[in-house]
């Protein structure tokens, strides 16, 4: 009918309009996203140049909050032990290379004689990094610093990533809807995965080598079955250095979790969800277990912005049950990072966020540091708590007498904050047996600050946020820090 034609059209015209305004803010978002690359990547080199060239010229070219902190590889003993500033390690690779041939061609006899000379090596290595380690802790002002290398890398990064993500959210909505179904329905079908923190059943490095290169092959077949073809064996140095920065087991490599990993890069979100249903179907299969899952697409993307979803298993019928990893990246990710100084930039970062789990014994502890550090900085350090180092004298004669006062006026960071310190020493916050933060309780400190930061809500431990009687402004929707129930950051 007439009407029905009308109807149509008018439909019609409705999703060309909508489709119109779609493709206009995509195409907004992807100039606001090339003029980000562009401010951040004048800072680095070309992607395309060889690895030490890029090392060099991207270091130099960095803020230099990142460009004055050595990472610790970079440390001239550990430079000793691996032989120069090539970074390439080249008596390392030598080893690893006589391991990966003795495995491969499974001789045992080989095999032993090369673990021994890499074990070898590797303590010397290990010694090295555990002196840088010792070095930078004791440091004047080293937990600053790194809150300071933390921040300045995620910064380089998160308004790229946060950019990009508002196009994928903006340009593939059905995408995105399919890959929350059927994450959802893994969450509720597997919960433990999204939980589980695997370990290798190997806890040496050279041994965990070992046992990488022999899985290396059926990994190759079963990552092939999703177009996917995986990288090269992590590189020993890195593995060694993670194991020494371990605040728990310090040289225990079994959490080292990515000797052996693919990444498959996906056009849409709709492709990452159906990846992530292909490695379903091959545990169906009996092919693979998976033992973790983690979204960081929607639940965790990482401080700096990135995003993926990253997937630990292991090979059914594998006799070392060697942990491996799968990472499903979006290729609009992919892109913008192109021309960045990512690894440069990540390893500094990194290394930083991992000497402060050292500091302060586990992972949670740190991030609760940098919560704390971001709530100084919002506040400020408050009003005078005091003085200290009060001292009085007097001096004259029988006409007249002067009268000395010394000592200086005492605020917040007197009192530990953004110290050296432990977090219990903090002026107003109590922490629990694991160095978790349990209370803050600054009632009547001269805070002000026009906005809580958002880290605060990563204080898991917290039972007690006392800010009462200070000039804070508490935003809507702050209620996501009312963790358990006990919170009074606006009792009066």
């Amino acid at each position: 009918s007439t009407g029905a034609a009308g109807s149509d059209a008018e439909a019609f015209l409705q999703a060309q309009a909508e489709n119109k305004e779609l493709k206009a803010q995509v195409a907004r978002l992807m100039a606001e996203i090339k003029k980000l690359r562009g401010a951040v990547g004048s800072s680095s080199s070309s992607s395309s140049a060889p690895p030490a060239a890029e090392h060099g010229d991207a270091t130099s070219k960095l803020d230099p909050v990142l460009r004055n902190f050595e990472v610790l590889l970079d440390d001239a003993a550990v430079q000793e032990v691996l032989g120069g500033d090539d970074h390439k390690g080249a008596k390392l690779r030598a080893l690893e290379k006589a391991l990966y041939s003795a495995v491969t061609d499974n001789d045992a006899s080989r095999v032993a004689t090369a673990l021994a000379e890499l074990s070898e090596f590797i303590d010397k290595l290990r010694a090295a990094i555990n002196g840088a380690i010792v070095k930078k802790l004791r440091e004047g002002g080293h937990f600053k610093q790194f809150v300071n290398v933390v921040n300045a890398a995620n910064e380089v990064f998160r308004e790229v990533y946060e950019s990009v993500w508002k196009v994928v959210l903006v340009g593939d909505p059905e995408g995105l809807e399919f890959y929350h179904r059927v994450m959802d329905g893994l969450a509720s079908s597997r919960p433990e995965v999204f939980e589980a923190r695997p370990k290798q059943t190997s806890s040496t490095p050279a041994e965990l080598y070992a046992a990488a290169v022999g899985t290396l092959p059926r990994f190759k077949e079963v990552v092939g079955r999703l177009g996917v073809a995986p990288g090269p064996v992590k590189k020993l140095e890195r593995v060694v250095e993670k194991a020494a920065l371990r605040p728990d087991e310090p040289g225990n490599a079994d959490v080292v979790c990515d000797l052996v990993r693919a990444m498959g890069p996906c056009d849409s979100m709709g492709e990452v969800a159906t990846t992530l249903e292909k490695l379903l179907e091959l545990e169906k299969e009996g092919l693979i277990r998976i033992v973790r899952v983690k979204d960081r697409f929607v639940r965790s993307p990482s401080a700096g912005g990135w995003r993926d979803t990253m997937v630990n298993f292991v090979l059914v019928g594998d006799a070392t049950e060697h942990v491996v990893e799968l990472q499903i990246v979006h290729n609009t990710m992919l892109t913008a990072r192109k021309g960045l100084p990512g690894h440069v930039v990540y390893g500094r970062g990194r290394n930083a966020l991992e000497l402060m789990e050292k500091k302060f014994g586990s992972a949670g502890a740190a991030v609760d540091a940098l919560a704390l550090a971001k709530f100084y900085e919002a506040t400020g350090p408050g009003k005078q708590l005091g003085v200290e180092g009060y001292v009085a004298s007097h001096e004259g004669s029988d006409c007249f007498t002067i009268s000395h006062v010394s000592g200086h006026a005492v605020f917040m960071n007197d009192k530990g904050w953004m110290t050296d310190a432990p977090l219990g020493e903090w002026q107003g916050v109590t922490t629990n047996s694991e160095g978790r933060v349990t209370q803050v309780q600054l009632q009547d400190y001269g805070l002000d600050a026009k906005d809580l930061p958002a880290e605060l809500a990563s204080l898991g431990a917290l039972e007690v946020l006392d800010l009462r009687d200070n000039n804070i402004a508490i935003p809507v929707g702050l209620d996501v820090l009312d963790i358990t129930g006990q919170m009074h950051y606006t009792d009066k």
